[in-house]
C-alpha cells in the first residue's frame, strides 16, 4: 500500500491583477488619513485660537464695563438679567443672586415701578430701544435719579440675541434744571407785570394818535405793540416750559368739537400770515375730551412754525384723518425742512433749528410734547432738509356710552 498525494493548484491570476490596484487605494487611504488628521489639527487650533479670542474679548469687555462711571448690564432676549459691571454692586450695595433675573426691580422707586416695567415690556415685544429716567436706591438707601437706555442686539436674520443696558446718574442735572425752572418761573412772573403794564399804555397811545389823525405816531405805536405781543408770547412759553417740566401746568377738561377748534385757529394764523395760502383738507369733524386753550395752543404753534421755517413758500397744508379710535391732526410745510442730526433733538427745551436766522426761544414744540402726552395722545414729525416738514399729533375719540 503506497501514500496518496493531493495536489491544490490555486490560480492567483486575479488577484495578482487587482494587486497594484489596492496598492493604489492603501496610499490613497493613507493621504486621507493624513490630509484627515492634519485639517484636525489646523480645525483643533482654530477652536484654540477662536476660544482664546472669545476669552480675551470677552475680558476686554468686562474691563471696559468695570472701568466706566455708569450701571451697565445685560439681558437675555425675555428680559432676564444675567450680567451687572462693578458700578451696579458699588451703588446698590447688592450681590449678584440678589439682583439676577427680575430681582434688580427691588432698587427702582415704588412710584417708578409699574410705567418701568409696562414700557420695558413694551420694548421687549416690538424690540424697539428702552429709555426711561426713574429713581434707585442706593447700598445707603437713597434715591438718586438716573436715565435707563437699553438697546437690542440682534442677528443678521432680526432675531434678538440680547439686550445690553447702560444707567447714568443724572441726580445732579435734574436739581440743577429745577432751580433754573424755579427762577425763570420767578423772572417770568416779574416781567409778567410790567409788559402788561406796557401793553395797555401802548394801545391807548395808539388809540390816541389815531384819533388824533397822527398816522406816522400811529405806525410806530403798531409796531411796538407786535413786539409786545411777541414779547408776552416768550414770556408766557417760559412760563409754561417751568410748569410742564415739573408737571404743574394745568388743564380744564371739556367736551371739544375738533374741527371748530381748529378753524378757529387757522382764522387766528390767517390775520398773521397774508402771503401763505392755507389749504384745509379736514376728515369729518369729532368730538374729543382735552383743554380747549391747550391744544388750540399746540395747532397755534404748528401753524406759526409752518409760516416761519417756510418764508419763500406760497402754501401750507393743513389736514386730518379719523380712525376708529383717534384723530390726526397735520400741518405740512414747504420750507428749510430739519436736518437727519437735528431731528432727535426736536422736542427738546430750547432746541431751536436756526439759531441766528429765526426768532424764538424754542420751547414751543417741548410744550407741545406736554400737553398732547397729557391728553393721552402722541406727537411726531417727519422732516427733509431742504424739502419742508409735517408735524402731527393724534387724539383718542370721546368715548360714547
Amino acid at each position: 500500500e503506497g501514500d496518496d498525494l493531493s495536489l491544490i493548484i490555486t490560480d492567483l491570476t486575479d488577484q495578482k491583477a487587482i494587486q497594484p490596484e489596492l496598492k493604489e487605494k492603501n496610499i490613497l487611504l493613507e493621504s486621507a488619513k493624513a490630509t484627515s488628521e492634519k485639517l484636525n489639527n489646523e480645525l483643533e487650533l482654530r477652536v484654540k485660537e477662536r476660544t482664546h479670542e472669545l476669552l480675551l474679548s470677552r475680558e476686554h469687555f468686562k474691563f471696559l464695563a468695570d472701568n466706566i462711571p455708569v450701571i451697565i448690564w445685560t439681558a437675555s432676549p425675555d428680559g432676564f438679567y444675567d450680567y451687572f459691571n462693578h458700578q451696579w454692586y458699588n451703588y446698590t450695595g447688592l450681590t449678584f443672586e440678589q439682583s439676577k433675573e427680575m430681582a434688580w426691580k427691588q432698587v427702582i422707586h415704588p412710584d417708578d415701578l409699574g410705567s418701568t416695567l409696562v414700557e420695558w415690556e413694551s420694548s421687549m415685544n416690538k424690540g424697539k430701544p428702552f429709555k426711561k429716567e426713574n429713581r434707585l436706591r442706593s447700598a445707603d438707601g437713597a434715591y438718586r435719579w438716573h436715565l435707563v437706555q437699553a438697546l437690542p442686539f440682534k442677528s443678521k436674520e432680526g432675531e434678538i440675541l440680547a439686550w445690553f443696558g447702560v444707567e447714568t446718574d443724572i441726580d445732579d442735572k435734574k436739581k440743577e434744571m429745577k432751580k433754573k425752572d424755579e427762577f425763570i418761573g420767578m423772572a417770568s412772573h416779574e416781567l409778567k407785570t410790567p409788559v402788561t403794564s406796557l401793553k395797555i399804555f401802548t394801545e391807548i397811545m395808539l388809540l390816541d394818535a389815531e384819533g388824533k389823525g397822527n398816522t406816522k405816531e400811529a405806525v410806530m405805536l403798531q409796531k411796538m405793540d407786535k413786539q409786545i405781543n411777541k414779547l408776552t408770547v416768550l414770556i408766557g412759553d417760559l412760563l409754561d416750559a417751568s410748569k410742564a417740566n415739573s408737571g404743574k401746568l394745568k388743564y380744564n377738561f371739556e367736551e371739544i368739537d375738533f374741527n371748530k377748534l381748529v378753524a378757529e385757529m387757522i382764522s387766528e394764523a390767517e390775520v398773521t400770515s397774508s402771503r401763505h395760502k392755507l389749504e384745509l383738507k379736514l376728515a369729518d369733524s369729532a368730538n374729543i375730551q382735552g383743554d380747549r386753550n391747550r391744544l388750540g395752543q399746540v395747532i397755534a404753534n404748528f401753524l406759526s412754525n409752518a409760516i416761519k421755517y417756510s418764508p419763500n413758500a406760497e402754501k401750507i397744508v393743513i389736514f386730518s384723518k379719523k380712525t376708529d379710535k383717534d384723530i390726526i391732526f397735520s400741518v405740512r410745510d414747504f420750507g428749510i425742512g430739519i436736518s437727519i442730526s437735528d431731528q432727535p433733538k426736536v422736542f427738546s427745551r430750547f432746541f431751536r433749528v436756526s439759531e441766528n436766522t429765526f426768532p424764538g426761544l424754542g420751547l414751543g414744540l417741548y410744550i407741545c410734547k406736554e400737553i398732547i402726552e397729557r391728553h393721552e395722545g402722541t406727537i411726531y414729525f417727519e422732516s427733509k432738509e431742504g424739502k419742508g416738514s409735517t408735524f402731527s399729533f393724534s387724539l383718542p375719540l370721546k368715548k360714547t356710552a
